[in-house]
């Protein structure tokens, strides 16, 4: 019965793993600082896909990404950014973006399939 449960366990934070890695539609030029726990020292936009996510929420080449979710930039570790980016289709990403005006806001955008497919 013990095995059962174990395998069903495993089987269940498995689950992750093969869920599809999804795109919101952008991509971004990093500057990081440090070396051994880097962390974020600006995040642009520089291509936005037509028809992505990113796309619809109205950001622009030449925007920066000032936080995404609780973790501010400059300051949030690499790793923390990666986890937090690293999302499945359907699954949720916030962003604070600055415009080229000067603006923040804050976005909300939905991991589409990789790569527009």
């Amino acid at each position: 019965m013990m095995k059962y449960l174990v395998l069903l366990l495993v089987s269940l934070l498995s689950l992750n793993a093969y869920a599809e890695k999804g795109s919101f539609g952008f991509v971004v030029s990093v500057a990081t600082k440090g070396i051994f726990s880097p962390k974020l020292k600006t995040v642009e936009i520089t291509e936005v896909t037509e028809g992505s996510s990113a796309y619809e929420a109205g950001i622009l080449a030449g925007d920066h990404i000032v936080a995404i979710g609780d973790c501010p930039v400059p300051g949030c570790p690499v790793s923390e950014a990666r986890k937090s980016m690293g999302k499945a289709v359907g699954e949720t990403l916030n962003l604070t973006i600055k415009t080229l005006a000067g603006d923040e806001r804050e976005v909300t955008l939905v991991a589409g399939p990789p790569n527009g497919a």
